[in-house]
This record gives C-alpha cells, structure tokens and sequence, in this order.
C-alpha cells in the first residue's frame, strides 16, 4: 500500500485514477468536485458535510429529512 502524508496538492487534477479500496483520513476535499466517478460502497464517517451537495441537493438536509420521516 502506497501512502502519502502531509502534502500539499492543492489544485491538483486526478483522472482516470483507480483509488479502489483506499483510504483518506483528515484529508480536506474542500470545494472539491468529483464527476464522472464510480463512488459504489462508498463510506464517509465523521466529517463535516456542510455546504456538500450531490446533484445540486443539500446532503445535510437530506439526512435532516431521512432521520426526521425514513428512519422511523
């Protein structure tokens, strides 16, 4: 396994990167975009989502909604 740490890459382009079954941890995606990407079996715990949108949606008030109607 490949690791990176403590690195600026600030503005930097990925495409066509296999990162399958990898790992980010205090890594900050701010204002990042991701498009055109498989995200299956993603899992995402225990981060800030605010202002996180997927397909133009508010995913806090999505989780707002399930916990209040779905999850009961």
């Amino acid at each position: 396994m490949s690791s990176i740490d403590h690195t600026d890459m600030k503005e930097t382009r990925f495409e066509q990167v296999d990162l399958k079954a990898s790992q980010f941890n205090a890594v900050s995606l701010r204002q990042a975009v991701i498009s055109h990407s498989d995200l299956s079996g993603l899992s995402i715990t225990e981060c800030d989502l605010s202002g996180m949108t997927i397909d133009g949606i508010e995913v806090e008030e999505l989780l707002k909604f399930y916990t209040r109607y779905a999850a009961k």
